[in-house]
């Protein structure tokens, strides 16, 4: 029963849609409406000023640590409660499953683990986007593909996914559902810079 309360409270706690309220707050706004439109850190920097965008990702990124202690405490798998908090971040009950795109609450929670999972996080996702860069530009100098677009950050998201593939394979025991929310969180990353 404590597990079920758990995962429900790391959902909660995940989906505090933090740029939403701060947008209220601070200056009467649905920050949807506003720049991107996206309800992250990012937008409600460039909205309402850095301080509050500050704000917004401390916010997010202690949402993302207080899961994996919340874990810690109820003895369940921290993978399991963050990937609870990072989904239900993205999708908020509360704005009707529009929320964020869950990078600071994804970096709280690598954070707050162990050593070995961010150090492996760090290598498996930088390595990736290396990688990518690498087989895209002799790809684009054999006029295969087009060359990287120098945006780094839209195509790190592209291989999120695969990231948390290969990192979820690494683990004794992998946890496929793990991997395919990572997929699922990838792809609003995908949508969301897409629809920008």
């Amino acid at each position: 029963m404590i597990s079920v309360i758990s995962i429900i409270l790391a959902g909660l706690i995940g989906s505090l849609p933090t740029a939403y309220l701060v947008g209220r707050y601070a200056g009467n706004i649905d920050i949807r409406g506003h720049g991107s439109g996206n309800v992250g850190t990012m937008n409600t920097g460039e909205v309402l000023g850095w301080h509050w965008g500050l704000m917004v990702f401390i916010i997010d990124l202690a949402k993302g640590i207080a899961v994996v202690y919340l874990a810690r405490w109820s003895g369940l798998d921290p993978l399991l409660m963050a990937s609870a908090a990072v989904a239900a971040h993205c999708y908020p009950i509360w704005l009707r499953f529009r929320g964020g795109k869950g990078l600071a609450t994804s970096l709280g929670a690598v954070l707050a683990m162990p050593a070995f999972t961010y150090i492996a996080v760090f290598v498996l996702g930088w390595g990736s986007v290396w990688v990518y860069y690498q087989a895209r530009s002799a790809l684009a100098r054999l006029g295969k593909v087009t060359p990287p677009d120098g945006n780094l950050f839209s195509d790190r998201a592209n291989l999120l996914g695969v990231t948390a593939l290969l990192f979820y394979a690494l683990q004794p025991g992998p946890d496929w559902w793990l991997a395919l929310l990572a997929v699922i969180i990838t792809s609003r990353l995908i949508q969301s810079m897409l629809t920008r």
